[in-house]
């Protein structure tokens, strides 16, 4: 079993930000919105890439109960 360092949920999303603007260069997010489909047009769920940074952040955060990812 590992543990996990605590993160608040802020700093959880905003390493989640992190991790895609250095995958993908191009992304500019204001606030909960991003610029996707302008700069790479097509959808980031058909993308490999996008999609193993996404589920491996659900993941984490449903693991330390983040509210939004609560089910």
């Amino acid at each position: 079993m590992t543990t996990m360092r605590f993160k608040t949920n802020r700093q959880l999303e905003e390493q989640y930000k992190t991790l895609l603007r250095k995958a993908f260069p191009k992304l500019i997010f204001r606030g909960i919105t991003w610029n996707w489909c302008q700069v790479y047009d097509d959808d980031p769920f058909q993308n490999p890439k996008f999609l193993r940074i996404h589920r491996a952040f659900i993941s984490t955060a449903e693991k330390r109960g983040h509210p939004f990812y609560k089910h």
